[in-house]
C-alpha cells in the first residue's frame, strides 16, 4: 500500500466537511513528566505556616496538610486562620483525625468526623479527599475508601509493602505510603526522586515540623528546613522529570487516567478532543486536569 504525506493546510482546502481521527495520549504524569513526588505533613504545628508554606510558596510548590482537628490551636499548633492561610495558598488540606490518640489506630467514627469538620472549616475546590492515619494504622479499609480517594499509612516497609508506589498508585488505596523525613539528608530526598523517576512512579515523604520554628505536639522526628529547600531545589531543576503535587491530586489524576478515555477528531483546521469516564461518586467528581497530547 502507497501513504502520501499531505499537509495541515492541504486537508483545510479539501473542505470543512472532512473529518480525521487522530490519536489522543492521556500523559502518565501532569505535563509529561517521568514521576509524581508529594511531601505530606502531619499534625499542624505552627511552623507548617512560619517554616513550610514561605519555602514550598518560594518553589510554587503545593503540599498536603493532614491536620488534627482537635488540635487546631492547641499551645504552638496552627489555628484555623493558619489552616485556612494554607488552603487559600493552594495546599491541600488533609485529616488527620479528630483526637491522635496515642500509640492506638484513629477511632473508627473519626474517619468521617473529622473531614465533616475539615470540610465545614476549609472551603477547598475538591474537599478533604485524603486521610493520613495516625500511628499509620488504618482504622478500617472500607469505611475509609468510602469516604476518601486516598488513605496514607507511613513507610511501606513497614507494612510489608513498598516505600515507593508505581504508576497505578498502591496496591491498596486505603494504604499509600510515604517516606518519614526526620533523619532524611537532602542525598537521600533526591535518592527516592531519582528512584521514582526511574521507575517512572510515585513517592511520598512525611514530615512531622522541623528542626527550626514552633512544632507543639509535633514533636516526633522533625526534619531540618535547609535539607528540605534542598529537596525543593532539586525537584525544581529537574522540573521536566519530576512533577511535584499533593497526595490526595495526584491519586485523583491517576484514577482518572486510568478511567478515562480521549478521542480526537480534525475538522476544518480544528482539533477537537473528547475526554470521558464514568467515575464519579459521592467523593468526588474526579475533575482534576488531565494532560493530552494529540499526534
Amino acid at each position: 500500500m502507497n501513504y502520501k504525506k499531505i499537509s495541515i493546510a492541504a486537508l483545510i482546502a479539501m473542505g470543512s466537511s472532512m473529518v480525521f481521527a487522530q490519536d489522543a495520549e492521556i500523559a502518565t504524569w501532569a505535563g509529561f513528566r517521568k514521576a509524581a513526588v508529594s511531601f505530606t505533613f502531619d499534625d499542624g504545628p505552627q511552623s507548617d505556616v512560619g517554616v513550610a508554606l514561605p519555602m514550598f510558596d518560594k518553589y510554587g510548590y503545593k503540599a498536603t496538610f493532614n491536620i488534627v482537628t482537635g488540635w487546631v490551636g492547641g499551645q504552638g499548633m496552627i489555628s484555623w486562620d493558619g489552616v485556612k492561610q494554607l488552603a487559600s495558598s493552594g495546599h491541600e488540606i488533609a485529616s488527620h483525625s479528630d483526637s491522635h490518640p496515642n500509640g492506638q489506630p484513629m477511632p473508627g467514627n473519626e474517619i468521617a468526623s473529622s473531614k465533616q469538620t475539615l470540610n465545614s472549616k476549609v472551603q477547598q475546590k475538591y474537599g478533604c479527599i485524603t486521610l493520613a492515619y495516625p500511628n499509620c494504622d488504618t482504622p478500617g479499609d472500607s469505611q475509609v475508601l468510602q469516604n476518601y480517594v486516598v488513605g496514607r499509612i507511613c513507610n511501606g516497609s513497614w507494612k510489608g509493602g513498598s516505600d515507593h508506589m508505581g504508576k497505578d498508585g498502591p496496591n491498596n488505596w486505603a494504604a499509600g505510603s510515604a517516606l518519614m523525613t526526620g533523619n532524611q539528608g537532602t542525598s537521600d530526598f533526591k535518592g527516592n526522586m531519582q528512584k521514582a523517576v526511574q521507575q517512572g512512579g510515585w513517592v511520598a515523604f512525611l514530615t512531622h515540623g522541623f528542626t527550626t520554628g514552633t512544632n507543639g505536639y509535633a514533636t516526633y522526628s522533625p526534619t531540618d528546613a535547609s535539607t528540605m529547600e534542598g529537596s525543593l531545589q532539586y525537584a525544581q531543576q529537574n522540573d521536566k522529570d519530576i512533577w511535584v503535587a499533593p497526595m490526595g491530586h495526584v491519586a485523583m489524576y491517576i484514577k482518572e487516567r486510568n478511567a478515562s478515555k480521549a478521542e480526537a477528531s480534525t475538522s476544518g483546521g480544528n482539533i477537537t478532543v473528547k475526554l470521558t469516564h464514568s467515575i464519579k461518586d459521592n467523593i468526588s467528581n474526579y475533575d482534576y486536569p488531565l494532560s493530552l497530547r494529540v499526534k
